[in-house]
């Protein structure tokens, strides 16, 4: 097996693990891939990792009405808050202002949208004038 160049098939094959166990522990990893709809949803804890904020600043925009969130069941006994990924990157492109892209890494959105290369450019001149 390769890393990162794995499909799911082959790691459950490879492990003798069930498909969603595998894809449960990679999501529980904070582990990307190109399956179908496996990461959907973020968590404000995962959104503010790869915005390189506080946690309380996502829930804070969540509060606000800012960033859209479902508070939602996971499993029988638990909630939390599940932002849409979808959602997330519209907010992101809506509210620049709020975020800094020098602490969001390459690729970490999964792609290198055009409005955010802008940003990154933006960002790292207004870094240089201070």
């Amino acid at each position: 097996m390769h890393g990162g160049n794995s499909t799911i098939n082959a790691i459950q094959r490879h492990l003798n693990r069930g498909k969603e166990a595998i894809k449960i522990k990679a999501t529980r990893l904070g582990l990307k891939g190109s399956t179908s709809n496996s990461y959907k949803y973020i968590t404000p804890c995962k959104a503010s990792k790869i915005l390189g904020v506080d946690r309380h600043k996502v829930y804070r925009w969540i509060n606000n009405g800012l960033l859209k969130a479902k508070y939602q069941a996971i499993c029988k006994e638990r909630k939390m808050w599940c932002i849409d990924f979808e959602d997330f990157i519209a907010f992101l492109k809506k509210n620049q202002s709020l975020w800094d892209s020098q602490r969001v890494e390459l690729y970490s959105l999964g792609y290198e949208y055009e409005w955010l290369k802008k940003k990154r450019f933006e960002d790292r001149r207004e870094k240089w004038k201070k």
